[in-house]
């Protein structure tokens, strides 16, 4: 996010199509930052964002393939995208 140059900021929160009614609840309140601590990432984003848009809900795929590691996320008419290399971590575990 970046509103130095006089760009307007702007979310719009997609959710998971089948989510409870009380689960779509939460996530609404975490994502505005309703009871979150100053300083908190979703309590930063509520003060920079200037239009927030109605959620929408639609089905979210993802896929992953473990022993290849790529994957796969799509939101249709939002995102699709996939690895056409395999994920490598740049760091040995300690």
């Amino acid at each position: 996010m970046h509103d130095r140059s006089g760009v307007s900021v702007r979310q719009r929160e997609i959710r998971y199509a089948h989510n409870t009614p009380e689960q779509r609840e939460a996530l609404f309140k975490n994502l505005t930052g309703e009871g979150q601590p100053a300083g908190s990432i979703f309590q930063i984003f509520s003060v920079i964002v200037e239009k927030v848009h109605d959620p929408a809900f639609l089905p979210i795929t993802f896929e992953w393939d473990m022993a290849r590691r790529t994957g796969r996320v799509e939101v249709p008419g939002v995102v699709h995208a996939s690895t056409t290399l395999p994920v490598i971590l740049l760091y040995e575990k300690i």
